[in-house]
């Protein structure tokens, strides 16, 4: 299961996952079931720091990852972040990821970023992620390519024995 973002939007509409355990879209399509979540995760990205407050006045729409009660994903959700774009080069690529585990929930997330321009370019995420009681989420940041200068948001809500592992992978890149 994965997620594309293509010069700054998240192509979810074609990958919809809808199932009854992992429901996968972009914000403008979760709204109408989950406007109090995606309110309060774009509100919170101003509190952060001026790249997370930069996000929240570039970013175009956001990918939406819900995984159910007690469910167990089994195979990794991708979240492919491609630039393509020169002109996005120069204002930079600014994605927004809602990842929410309710409880008792199970899964892995690998964010990959490929760089299709050959200059350097300016990369700022913003992942907000809400872990329910005894949810468990392994999140794996992986870049490649032509080193962008990146800076992540990670905003982690977690709830009761929950767990939250971080990984981050760059090769050939410059970390901020």
């Amino acid at each position: 299961v994965s997620v594309l973002y293509k010069n700054n939007s998240p192509e979810c509409e074609s990958i919809l996952s809808n199932k009854k355990d992992l429901i996968i879209t972009n914000f403008r399509s979760a709204y109408a079931d989950y406007k109090d979540l995606i309110k309060k995760s774009l509100s919170m990205g101003m509190e952060q720091n001026p790249f997370s407050y930069l996000n929240s006045a570039q970013f175009e729409d956001g990918a939406f990852i819900l995984v159910k009660e007690n469910c167990s994903i089994e195979s990794p959700i991708i979240i492919d972040l491609q630039s393509h774009v020169e002109a996005d080069r120069l204002k930079g690529i600014h994605t927004r990821t809602l990842i929410i585990l309710e409880k008792g929930a199970t899964a892995t997330v690998v964010v990959q970023h490929h760089s299709f321009l050959d200059k350097p370019e300016f990369v700022n995420d913003y992942f907000d992620i809400i872990l329910g009681d005894d949810a468990n989420l392994e999140f794996i940041l992986t870049q490649e390519g032509d080193q962008p200068y990146r800076f992540e948001t990670i905003k982690a809500t977690l709830n009761t024995k929950s767990e939250f592992n971080y990984v981050s992978f760059v090769k050939n890149g410059i970390v901020t």
